[in-house]
């Protein structure tokens, strides 16, 4: 495959592959986190868990931004498919990352509260 197409798979899928594994991992991570108290070490009154909800949160949202700008340089569109695609795939990694942001809030207001 050429560059041009896997660009293309980036835009579409990017930001619904970060959010599901931010979804998966903060899941995972809160159970996690009650199971063991959360507390492997605790840093600027933050427990591990939070660090680590914090870390992975970054790194989604590089992700799911990236996939957003990467729509903004993607060549002209030639065709009326390859414009809609473009369109929603920057809308769609929008809504990604406002989802990722949102879900983000509540974990760490209720992180400790198991």
């Amino acid at each position: 495959m050429n560059k041009q197409r896997w660009l293309w798979f980036y835009v579409l899928l990017g930001g619904a592959l970060a959010w599901l594994s931010h979804l998966m991992v903060t899941y995972f991570v809160g159970e996690a986190s009650c199971i063991l108290d959360g507390t492997v070490f605790s840093f600027l009154s933050i427990t591990s868990a939070g660090w680590l909800l914090l870390v992975f949160t970054l790194i989604c949202l590089v992700a799911s931004l990236g996939a957003m700008l990467v729509t903004r340089y993607l060549s002209n569109p030639n065709s009326s498919l390859e414009k809609f695609l473009k369109k929603f795939g920057g809308l769609a990694n929008l809504i990604f990352t406002i989802a990722i942001l949102a879900q983000t809030v509540p974990i760490f207001t209720l992180l400790g509260n198991c």
